[in-house]
């Protein structure tokens, strides 16, 4: 979010709420659509070992002409 890149949804377990409200509300802010999601559903969705409790979708970035060659996406670096 903070690249210019906001989700589309956000889908998060209501048990961790309050942790991640800040997260919750910035992704709102930038029109990011919010829903909760029980916390064994969340899991299955999810291909991590140790999930954090929240999932979100994200359009692919777009790249502006003139820019063509490989791209690289990288997170928590």
């Amino acid at each position: 979010m903070s690249a210019g890149n906001p989700p589309a949804l956000v889908l998060f377990d209501p048990e961790r709420e309050a942790e991640l409200s800040e997260l919750l509300a910035a992704a709102r802010d930038q029109g990011a659509e919010i829903a909760s999601m029980d916390r064994a559903l969340l899991a299955q969705i999810s291909d991590t070992v140790t999930p954090q409790g929240v999932v979100a979708i994200a359009p692919w970035p777009r790249v502006p002409r003139g820019n063509e060659g490989l791209s690289v996406l990288v997170d928590g670096i």
